[in-house]
């Protein structure tokens, strides 16, 4: 009976943890957008796009492009009834917010159940503080935020060889965008491999069904949108075929030359985890889609792409302990190895504090004056803006970037061609329409275009 009072203990300190999470989350994100402190287009982006979506169009003026020549984030359509009545970024941020309480909240759980509820509150501290979960947290917006959580559900149901729960969980997962159907293939197939005669015949068939839809997203669905012929983002990989052409060697060089720093930077403290793959398995197509592509930044801790991955790294690390954990002698230094490796998580994150910092607030001085000036600016009128103030002008019919206008990128037709941005057709033009103008000189990108 004690066992059951200290665990149902730790269960609740672990559910009020999630949801002050939660909460602080919720607050920081509105200060940002309050304070004009995003400073990408990824957000406002997805802002438009629900809006247009609200009214049966899926035009975005904002990339010049249809929203799901982007992405398949078919998930935007369950989304799009709480934009009606909600039609703000805030929203949003909201939304991310609580699908990161919700991620850490089936962690501990499933730690809980291998490790105990001690150990699963440590795990979910350690989750909490994991620097590519706080970088996924202040980078603006994409639909891969919805991920975490339902790859812990599909973990969850993995272990507990619940089929349904599994393919509900992956249908779900698959919605987020359109390299997500390679993830719940691979899940899957590790479910085939615990299943009964009858369960495994269904998952065969859905694992047949997320590779025809993969094929069917990349290859046809998003190409047709988009109005070219491949999928916009293949040019990312443009260069392995040529190292390729250089023979093996030239492509392993390239291969294992990323690898070390990438599988730092995305398991930090926790790389003991790849010592129990099992559970890095379906993690493998995102791995490998980061770490081969020509952009840089998807090998590094910022922006988005480690938070998706996140789940994985944690639950290879708790089979890892729940196997070790099983020996007496691991079992006898416990508290000295979370007490080490907790320490190192600080370091860790004391060691990207600077970049923290550059993706969270800055000065404020002047954001009463900005907000009257945006509501002065009428919501059936077009407007061009720098991007620390697309976000709360997004809701609206058109919303045009000012970087758009500037940059060499969007205005010399040769570099759009090779770097497929957005629409491509051609040199971006304002349309001679549209009357307002919110401008930052200070806009960082102004400095780099």
């Amino acid at each position: 009976m004690e066992g059951r009072a200290q665990a149902d203990s730790w269960r609740r300190r672990a559910l009020i943890l999630c949801v002050v999470v939660g909460v602080f989350w919720t607050g920081l994100l509105a200060f940002k957008y309050f304070t004009f402190h995003y400073y990408d287009w990824d957000l406002a982006f997805n802002v438009q796009a629900l809006w247009h979506l609200v009214r049966g169009g899926q035009f975005v003026p904002l990339f010049g492009i249809n929203f799901f020549g982007d992405h398949a984030a078919f998930l935007s359509f369950l989304l799009v009834p709480l934009f009606a009545l909600f039609p703000s970024a805030l929203l949003l941020l909201v939304l991310k917010a609580v699908a990161f309480s919700v991620a850490a909240w089936l962690l501990y759980r499933f730690s809980e159940d291998l490790l105990g509820g001690w150990w699963g509150f440590w795990i979910l501290c350690l989750f909490v503080f994991f620097p590519p979960n706080i970088f996924g947290l202040l980078y603006e917006f994409n639909y891969e935020v919805f991920a975490p959580p339902l790859i812990m559900a599909m973990f969850f149901s993995l272990r507990r060889r619940h089929v349904r729960g599994l393919i509900l969980s992956g249908i779900f997962l698959l919605m987020v965008k359109e390299n997500m159907p390679l993830v719940v293939l691979f899940f899957s197939i590790l479910a085939c491999l615990q299943a009964n005669k009858r369960d495994r015949r269904i998952l065969v068939l859905f694992s047949l069904f997320c590779l025809s839809y993969f094929l069917f997203c990349v290859l046809l669905f998003v190409p047709c949108q988009r109005g070219s012929a491949v999928h916009p983002f293949l040019s990312r990989y443009a260069f392995l075929v040529e190292n390729m052409g250089g023979g093996k060697a030239s492509f392993l060089a390239t291969f294992w030359g990323r690898g070390g720093e990438y599988v730092f930077n995305l398991f930090g403290p926790l790389f003991l985890a790849i010592l129990s793959p099992g559970a890095l398995v379906p993690m493998l197509p995102l791995f490998l889609q980061h770490l081969l592509s020509s952009n840089f930044l998807e090998q590094t801790a910022f922006y988005y792409y480690g938070q998706t991955m996140a789940p994985f790294v944690f639950v290879a690390f708790v089979n890892l302990l729940n196997r070790v954990l099983g020996r007496p002698f691991f079992r006898q230094y416990a508290g000295v190895f979370r007490m080490f490796l907790s320490c190192v998580l600080a370091a860790w994150v004391i060691l990207y504090a600077g970049e923290i910092r550059l993706f969270s607030v800055g000065t404020i001085s002047d954001v009463p004056a900005i907000w009257r000036i945006v509501h002065q600016i009428p919501r059936d009128e077009g407007v061009v803006a720098t991007f620390r103030f697309l976000p709360v002008l997004a809701a609206r019919e058109e919303l045009y970037a000012f970087h758009k206008i500037y940059s060499q990128d969007f205005q010399d037709s040769e570099k759009m061609r090779e770097g497929a941005f957005f629409d491509g057709r051609g040199p971006f033009r304002l349309p001679r329409h549209i009357r307002y103008a919110l401008i930052d000189l200070d806009d960082p990108w102004i400095s780099v275009a």
